[in-house]
């Protein structure tokens, strides 16, 4: 029965769309026996929407993020656990007809209980017009394996969030910069290092912290640029004039799991009570990783914003690796690399790495979008750090990408292939898909 009034519900708001018919035969259908350990269960479906995507760029993209929010589907209200992505284009896996299902989630980010968000990625040639379908009907496949990972827990006498990929991932162990962790396997480890220290199960799994913060900007970290007369004046949470004080006085800083899905994960860092001497600030932060990305976003969001002065400007930067054997900056891309880890690496007993602190490449990469109109500046004084400075924005919020690889890591283990790999990202990053009218379509 209450199948049958979801089914009717259904129908009403596609009618109520206008809804137009298909061939039957272009549509997806799947049914997985037991023995398909990868693909059980069934899906078929009466309902779809068809997705258009553009890619702009004249060349091809690998998983591309595609972000679907709630408000522009024809069909905002239904059993979320009935939909399937598919793309046409795919080949069919066993049991599967008329293209593949992608892996896909539905995201809740403002914690109402209601999606806000349909999010996959896909694969795109240059230049292409491509489609996708969304499908609403019964779904009983299991899509439950993760490739990204968020989680917080009590690390180092203190609360602190991780956020990863299989490939690489980075935690707050300062609230205001992010570290960075390699992997020498495709592996989700912050479990494993939150319940076992490092959490090296094996010396040839997981790479220990092969990046040191301490004052710098780490592998990203925000700011703001207070002083227009002091070019090389930075003001950071971490940093405030009572730095080292309790929580009434020094900045405050809260945490929480948004989303811990298989294609994207996200932590929201929430800054309170941030007194600079110049002004008083409140913000939050939502660090992003994606499948088989080395790049995590972060979206930045002033609640308040009350400077004392006029011209204060947004920042955001990453360190300067230590003996620099690689620099590349143009726009508001820029990437750095060393082979000497000695200033980074923590050596683990019993690790047949690590222990000279010498390697053939470590990799730190920032972009901001040409969008902000960022400016470069190379900052000296918290150690040496590629900042960005951005003009302040109406919304009060702005956004940027970092990235990171190492020669152990099992993808991006070159300078030359990383370097390729940030120059791609950014354009991508600055070029999303475009996501073009949905159509809802009825089955014949």
């Amino acid at each position: 029965m209450k199948h049958a009034i979801i089914a009717a519900s259904l129908l009403f708001l596609f009618f109520s769309f206008n809804a137009r018919s298909a061939d039957n035969t272009s549509w997806y259908n799947a049914s997985f026996g037991s023995q398909d350990v990868a693909y059980r269960g069934e899906a078929s479906a009466l309902f779809r929407v068809k997705v258009t995507l553009v890619n702009t760029l004249d060349m091809p993209r690998k998983e591309c993020p595609v972000a679907i929010p709630r408000i522009r589907m024809p069909l905002p209200d239904h059993y979320p656990e009935w939909i399937t992505v598919v793309d046409p284009d795919l080949p069919p896996q066993k049991g599967e007809v008329n293209g593949s299902y992608l892996l896909s989630q539905l995201d809740d980010l403002d914690k109402d209980g209601i999606w806000d968000e349909l999010f996959f990625m896909v694969d795109m040639k240059p230049k292409e017009k491509k489609i996708v379908y969304i499908y609403i009907g019964r779904n009983m496949i299991d899509q439950s394996r993760h490739y990204t990972h968020a989680e917080i827990g009590m690390y180092g006498k203190h609360v602190m969030p991780w956020w990863e990929t299989e490939h690489i991932g980075w935690k707050l162990w300062y609230p205001d910069s992010a570290d960075m962790y390699g992997k020498r396997e495709a592996k989700l480890t912050a479990n494993i290092m939150l319940t076992n220290h490092y959490g090296h199960d094996t010396p040839y799994s997981v790479g220990a912290d092969i990046m040191w913060v301490r004052k710098t900007f780490g592998a990203g970290g925000m700011c703001l640029f207070e002083f227009p007369s002091v070019p090389d004046s930075l003001s950071r949470p971490r940093f405030s004039p009572y730095a080292g004080k309790g929580p009434f006085s020094d900045t405050r800083y809260a945490y929480d799991v948004v989303l811990n899905g298989p294609v994207r994960s996200m932590i929201r860092a929430h800054t309170m009570n941030w007194r600079t001497g110049k002004g008083t600030y409140e913000l939050e932060q939502y660090y992003t990783s994606y499948r088989n990305k080395n790049y995590y976003t972060c979206a930045v969001r002033f609640l308040s914003f009350l400077p004392d002065s006029l011209g204060v400007q947004f920042g955001c930067g990453i360190q300067r690796v230590s003996n620099e054997r690689l620099f590349y900056q143009n726009g508001g891309t820029v990437v750095s690399g060393t082979n000497d880890l000695s200033a980074y690496l923590t050596p683990i007993p019993g690790d047949p790495g690590l222990k000279a602190g010498v390697e053939p490449f470590l990799g730190l990469a920032l972009v901001v979008k040409d969008t902000y109109k960022p400016q470069f500046f190379l900052s000296k004084s918290m150690g040496e750090n590629y900042t960005f400075r951005i003009p302040l924005t109406g919304d009060l919020s702005y956004e940027f990408l970092c990235a990171g690889g190492w020669s152990e890591g099992a993808v991006l283990s070159s300078a030359k292939e990383f370097k390729e790999y940030i120059v791609k990202a950014a354009q991508e990053y600055n070029n999303p898909v475009i996501v073009e009218p949905l159509v809802a379509e009825q089955k014949k």
